[in-house]
């Protein structure tokens, strides 16, 4: 008998990369033969070079790839026919068990194309496209495409209570189950940074040895709501913070011309894509997450795993993993300098015996979201999806 074949949707190859290695893994663990299905032609937000390191570890592990044509975010109609297409298509060749789905809108398309044709439907809501407080449009857009293809999906995972409670109430999935993210590396954030390596980062960087460094890692987009900090910086009046940012995107020429506008080109440095993070975080003084939508939020984790106090939108991310003064502080308006700027300002004045007190409090907070947690759920999970086809 051949063993259950799993295929794995997402909408960009990051999604893979940074998200779903671990569940591939779990996966082959229980003897499943795997394969993803992406843009195999969009380096999104890890770059070329990190799309064919992707690319060498999946051919690796024995994980097929299969390039979709999903487009960046909502897409244009043809493009949605044509994917929906190009799944049906795959499908009739390979005849996959089972189908678990990333990334809003394409798994809205993964389910209308493959719903029916497969044993089993799985789909992770990285955070819903709506949420409580969030804009009217949101709902009346949004919320009626995920009610009505949570009839097709046997298993909704979620990363934050406020979204499994929603689906619970107002959705029709088999079942809700709530996961702590896709988990950090919780003991990697431990380990300390060579002073040889901070300082070396300092001058790679451009900044100056003392300087307070403000971090942000994300994607360069509005949604991440880096423009709002610089504007912050602008108004620290007597403090000569640095704002750094790793991460690429669409915005990364209009944040040049807005610290250069505001007279900050020296003291904003977007660094590009980083592999790794954590000697940003060490080098770091505090993190700032103002994101304007936000499911969980891995950076926000990963910054306090680091012991960094944290700035973040009162979201229904953030809100799952801090508690406001203790963490950091959360802020009301993440599109208001102001209030942005007198967080910072606040986190940079503690004194050294407060930051530690916040560090070991971070850290605590943080190891509930090791990844071995997560692994644990969707091991129990995959095994009982399996059990059913």
């Amino acid at each position: 008998m051949r063993p259950p074949r799993v295929l794995m949707s997402t909408g960009t190859p990051s999604m893979i990369r940074l998200f779903n290695m671990r569940n591939i893994a779990i996966l082959l663990s229980l003897g499943c033969d795997v394969a993803v299905a992406t843009n195999l032609r969009n380096d999104d937000v890890v770059g070329s070079a990190a799309l064919r390191e992707l690319g060498r570890d999946l051919k690796a592990m024995g994980v097929a790839r299969h390039h979709v044509s999903f487009e960046r975010r909502t897409g244009t109609v043809q493009g949605a026919v044509r994917v929906v297409r190009e799944l049906r298509e795959l499908q009739r060749r390979e005849r996959f068990d089972v189908l678990h789905t990333h990334q809003p809108a394409a798994s809205v398309l993964a389910r209308v194309a493959l719903a029916g044709k497969m044993s089993r439907v799985l789909y992770t809501a990285h955070g819903f496209q709506f949420f409580q407080g969030g804009p009217r449009r949101d709902w009346l857009a949004f919320f009626p495409i995920e009610a009505g293809l949570s009839r097709r999906t046997d298993v909704l995972f979620t990363i934050n209570s406020e979204d499994a409670n929603l689906a619970r109430r107002r959705m029709h999935p088999q079942r809700v189950v709530q996961i702590p993210g896709v988990g950090i590396d919780w003991k990697s954030f431990q380990a300390e940074t060579q002073r040889a390596a901070l300082d070396q980062l300092r001058r790679e960087l451009g900044i100056p040895p003392g300087a307070d460094v403000v971090l942000s890692i994300g994607e360069l987009t509005r949604r991440k709501n880096h423009a709002t900090v610089i504007r912050a910086l602008a108004r620290l009046e007597g403090v000569g913070a640095h704002f750094v940012v790793c991460g690429t995107g669409p915005e990364q020429e209009n944040l040049k011309m807005l610290a250069t506008e505001l007279g900050l080109s020296d003291r904003v440095t977007l660094a590009g894509f980083r592999s790794d993070i954590r000697p940003f975080l060490a080098l770091a003084d505090v993190a700032v997450f103002p994101s304007l939508r936000e499911g969980l939020g891995m950076f926000g984790l990963e910054a306090m795993a680091a012991g960094l106090p944290l700035i973040a939108s009162d979201l229904s991310g953030p809100r799952e993993y801090m508690d406001g003064g203790e963490s950091g502080c959360l802020l009301r308006d993440p599109l208001d300098p102001d209030e942005l700027a007198r967080g910072i300002a606040q986190l940079l004045a503690v004194k050294p015996s407060e930051r530690a007190q916040i560090a070991d409090h971070n850290r605590t907070l943080a190891a509930k979201f090791d990844n071995e947690a997560t692994d644990r759920i969707m091991r129990a999970e995959y095994q009982r999806v399996l059990a059913s086809l």
